[in-house]
């Protein structure tokens, strides 16, 4: 069996319940809901810093699908629009360039859409790089 040790800590009384406080709210609980301290020291030694806030996850996780479902989108139209520039090269057809100029414009917006996320992305990245270095 495992023998463990014990490590002494004195600190004021409102600075344990702020430690606590922290535990809790970044998610290590032992049983009834009880902040655990230990798993969080344990944790914060091992890794050199404190964790992410897991509210920051969540918005980064659904920035990130969003983001993979435009660019799944915005791969398959260039596609499509690729296939279509090369019939009217072969074909040699320009009344349809008009088409095809309208719908490239389209992707301007798509292209400008995928840009904000990205941005909004960086910011959240930004944040927790902050947090975890604080």
């Amino acid at each position: 069996m495992n023998k463990r040790e014990r490590i002494n800590l004195k600190v004021t009384g409102k600075f344990k319940r702020e430690l606590m406080s922290e535990a809790a709210n970044l998610g290590f609980f032992q049983g009834k809901g009880r902040p655990n301290f230990s798993r969080f020291c344990r944790w914060v030694l091992l890794n050199g810093n404190r964790p992410i806030d897991r509210e920051h996850y969540d918005e980064l996780i659904r920035l990130n699908i969003n983001l993979i479902k435009s660019m799944t989108l915005f791969n398959q139209y260039l596609y499509h629009l690729n296939r279509e520039r090369k019939i009217l090269e072969e074909k040699g057809i320009r009344d349809n360039n008009k088409k095809f100029l309208f719908a490239l414009e389209g992707q301007a917006q798509e292209v400008a859409e995928i840009q904000a996320m990205l941005r909004e992305m960086q910011k959240i990245t930004q944040k927790i790089y902050i947090l975890e270095n604080a």
